[in-house]
């Protein structure tokens, strides 16, 4: 108990002493159901809530055929109205993983920008990946991988689609397999006669999204659209796309408020959405914003953009550098990375020109085929050097020439430097025995520039070794500048590595690396996004109807080139989606349960301390012994209850009986129907599915308790309709049940009243005789939850006879109305309810240990369960 004093303590005047007023307890919450299990999404080690069947959609996901779970959450929200609320744990067998995404940044090269992740882990996010293999061995209807991922998990590929070269224009569906690589089919397939003796043992595995997945776009920021950036998220559940949320005017910047790591991971629903980690690396810049896909175009029409789909990342010690040209993409090209190492460092041909004097009007020089003609007077300063007043300021004109041209026959094959007064060095671009094949040749009166040999000498193969990162199983040929370079397969991708450095003493040396990543667009998933061809005019955008691994197509009658250049940047604007997203519970066992349900660990018990009342739990669709042991050991340690569920084989009496007396043991807070299991009609499908009826019980339960503001009436009787019910499990659909049998034993049972399927029973399986009526366990239980919410008011408080008289009023004011709505009897309340808090109660040895002992002893309303009528005929002498 507190109070407040205002005003003088030492010195004079008034003084005020403000008492706390009279404490009142907060009604606990009505219907509050706890369900462990397996579900399509969730937050792991921690339980979630879910206020309606929406949100339960939402932040679990639907129907999954591992699982009851979500079929019993429904059907809560179904039966219960709006009554009650639900909360989840979920659980995995640790081998889960989360959905992702990474997306690049604006810049040349592209670097790594934004990691998306699914909020929580699951293949609701995304499950698609692509892995490309040579098989070890296969059998029929087994196929072992030759180079396992090491994160492989079991079933991780199941659903997957496995391809082989050898075998053009088939799939074949894996149904399973192991960690350690091992594909399983179906019976029906044949794979040793499909593949028919084939030494070629390239394969891909591919696993689809299969229109389950999270989706994001990203576009310019709507207020600062040249500096920050939009998210846009989408939730795709069978194939059909829904905008979930849209985060504006997101910064790259840690300094700013709208850093987009603190605006989306702060988001309270990023548990259940996604969460995002900056990736980026330098300067903060606008081309440090991510794209779905952004690059700079090759080609360009009004209608046909040619994208440069991959970078390079040189790391040079004498800071050379070269580019990836004429690049030939296999029929089914990835996403990879090809890594060369330079093992020979190669050598560029070279040739001296020497000015014995200063040229003559229309002397020439032809270098490879390329005529240059030395004039007085220029008219095409593209093939025409201009004659200066000395020879050296000619050659230097010549050198500019040279390496400004853009004629095919000199740029990027030769490149010039001047090395004295009267001597040019010319250099094949690129290191290589192709460069002493070049040729020159000079014409005109006798100043006129002559070479000492007529063809480039001294060139040297320049070597690269190649390692893919997606295939590192293939031992790929190595690679020479300059050269064609093929595809290794139809996976792979093929180029030309051109020296672009054009300085003589800058070269590739031994260990040199170029990582080249090829970033393929996704075929077809551009259609229906938009297409920006200059992105430093965020406001022209063309709407794409195709696209290949490299080109994309807009609209008829488009005009890219009215707005756009080729070798601008570019970016797209679509929905991508995440991938690689793994359930984790092909390994879930019953210790999995057993753990979820540990009395000392238990993401349930973070339900304590809600006001939340009486908890009822279940595991809906589990019948194992261990996990319902478990779930009642675990309700037991809260003063919750478990509903028990007896397997749906069960069809006799005394099995349903024994089940629950000799296998489960005979519980104060468990509650069991008979059967547990229900048909009703599939909601995924045709015909009925056989599910838990726990869901549909804890539902009538809420909308109960909900009715009647308490638990005081059974959640039983001709009203009490599960409506989903068409049949009761085979076996039972035709039977009357024993109830003279199955009543006094506990257990209640399910059965049909004037066509509906009824909760008929309201008994409990306990062992106190005191608490037959499962309504009035569960009142009390009510009761005692609330109270241990409600009563932190009094501790540290004066252990005194004032605390009494507030407690006796506290409790007064709670039973009140208890009292009006029926769930205790009496003429008063004190008369319903005992209440002791007195010296007998409280001798100073207890105020001395610092206890305050309260008696309660409540007057419990009873239920009808029997309904006797006596009759009898009247005698001639007796009045009616």
């Amino acid at each position: 108990m507190a109070q407040r004093r205002f005003g003088p303590t030492r010195g004079a005047g008034t003084a005020i002493i403000e008492k706390e007023s009279q404490k009142t307890i907060e009604p606990g919450a009505l219907g509050t159901t706890a369900y462990t299990g397996i579900m399509q999404k969730g937050p792991l080690g921690k339980a979630f809530r879910a206020g309606n069947r929406q949100q339960l959609i939402f932040r679990s996901g639907s129907f999954i055929p591992e699982s009851l779970l979500p079929d019993a959450a429904q059907d809560f929200f179904n039966e219960g109205e709006g009554a009650g609320e639900m909360w989840l744990s979920r659980i995995t067998d640790g081998t889960e993983k989360t959905s992702s995404l990474v997306l690049k940044n604006r810049r040349s090269p592209r670097s790594t920008a934004i990691q998306i992740d699914a909020g929580n882990p699951g293949r609701w996010g995304g499950k698609k990946q692509i892995l490309i293999d040579e098989y070890a061995s296969v059998t029929a209807t087994t196929l072992t991988m030759g180079t396992v991922p090491g994160t492989l998990k079991v079933d991780e590929l199941k659903d997957a689609l496995v391809s082989f070269s050898a075998v053009p224009g088939k799939s074949f569906k894996v149904i399973s397999n192991t960690a350690l690589g091992v594909l399983s089919f179906d019976l029906d397939v044949d794979l040793v006669t499909e593949l028919g003796g084939s030494l070629n043992k390239l394969l891909s595995t591919t696993l689809a999204n299969d229109g389950l997945a999270i989706g994001v776009q990203i576009s310019d920021g709507t207020t600062n659209p040249t500096t920050e950036f939009n998210l846009q998220l989408y939730s795709i559940i069978g194939g059909i796309t829904t905008l979930v949320k849209t985060y504006e005017d997101l910064s790259s910047d840690p300094n700013s408020l709208t850093y987009f790591p603190k605006v989306i991971n702060d988001d309270s629903e990023s548990d259940f959405q996604i969460k995002v980690t900056d990736l980026h690396v330098g300067s903060i810049t606008a081309d440090a914003r991510p794209s779905v896909y952004a690059g700079v175009s090759t080609v360009l029409t009004d209608t046909v953009l040619t994208a440069k789909i991959h970078d390079e990342v040189i790391s040079s010690v004498a800071g050379a550098l070269a580019e990836a040209r004429s690049l030939t993409l296999g029929a089914s090209v990835i996403e990879d990375e090809l890594l060369l190492t330079v093992t020979t460092a190669g050598a560029r041909s070279t040739g001296v020109l020497t000015f014995p004097g200063n040229p003559a009007d229309n002397d020439t020089v032809i270098i490879n085929g390329k005529t240059i003609t030395f004039k007085t007077v220029v008219a095409d300063p593209t093939v025409e050097v201009l004659i200066g007043g000395t020879a050296e300021i000619t050659l230097d004109s010549l050198v500019t020439l040279i390496n400004a041209s853009v004629d095919v026959l000199l740029k990027d094959i030769v490149f010039a430097e001047k090395a004295t007064a009267a001597t040019m060095n010319l250099f094949a671009q690129t290191a290589g025995t192709a460069g002493d094949a070049l040729t020159t040749t000079s014409a005109g009166g006798g100043g006129e520039p002559t070479w000492g040999g007529a063809t480039l000498g001294s060139g040297v193969d320049q070597v690269w070794s190649v390692v893919s990162q997606k295939m590192p199983f293939l031992t790929l040929a190595a690679l020479t500048s300059g050269v064609a370079y093929a595809a290794a397969n139809e996976f792979g991708f093929g180029l030309t590595l051109i020296d672009t450095t054009k300085d003589s003493s800058k070269a590739f040396a031994i260990a040199d690396t170029i990582t080249i990543p090829i970033m393929p667009l996704e075929v077809s998933k551009l259609v229906g996004g938009n297409l920006l061809p200059d992105t430093s005019d965020f406001r022209i955008k063309f709407p794409i109807v195709s696209n290949t691994a490299s080109t994309i197509t807009v609209k008829t009658g488009s005009t890219m080139l009215d707005d756009a250049a080729v070798g601008d940047g570019f970016s797209v604007e679509y929905i991508r989606e995440l991938g690689g997203g793994y359930d984790g519970i092909a390994a879930v066992v019953d210790s999995t349960f057993e753990t979820a349900y540990d009395t000392g660990t238990s993401p349930l018990r973070s339900l304590r301390g809600k006001n939340l009342g009486l908890i009822k739990l279940a595991t809906p669709g589990v019948t194992a012994s261990a996990v319902q042991k478990a779930g009642v050991a675990f309700a037991g340690s809260q003063n919750w209850q478990y509903r028990y569920e007896i397997p749906a084989n069960i069809t006799s009496e005394d099995a349903a009986d024994e089940f629950v007396t000799d296998t489960l043991g005979k519980n104060d807070f468990a509650v069991v129907i008979f059967p547990s299991f229900v048909k009703v009609s599939n909601p995924t499908g045709a015909g009925n599915k056989l599910i838990s009826a726990t869901g549909m019980v804890h539902g009538e339960e809420a909308k109960i308790a909900r009715s009647f503001n308490g638990f005081h009436k059974a959640a039983a009787g001709e009203d009490a309709i599960l409506s989903r019910v068409v049949a009761l499990p085979d076996g039972l659909e035709d039977k009357v049940l024993d109830e003279e049998f199955l009543n006094p034993r506990g257990v209640n049972v399910i059965k049909f009243i004037k066509g509906n399927a009824v909760l008929w029973g309201d008994r409990t399986s306990g062992l106190d005789p005191a608490f037959k009526f499962k309504h009035q366990r569960e009142t009390l239980s009510h009761f005692e939850n609330v109270f241990i919410e409600n009563f932190d008011f009094i501790i540290f408080a004066l252990n005194d006879p004032s605390a009494r008289v507030v407690l006796v009023s506290t409790f007064i004011s709670f039973f009140t109305p208890e009292l009006a709505k029926g769930s205790i009897v009496g003429d008063s309340v004190t008369d319903a309810v005992l209440i002791k808090i007195d010296d007998e109660n409280n001798p100073q040895a207890s105020v001395d240990a610092g206890d305050l002992n309260a008696e309660l002893g409540i007057r419990l309303v009873g239920t009808v369960e029997r309904f006797i009528i006596t009759i009898s005929k009247l005698g001639v002498t007796e009045a009616a």
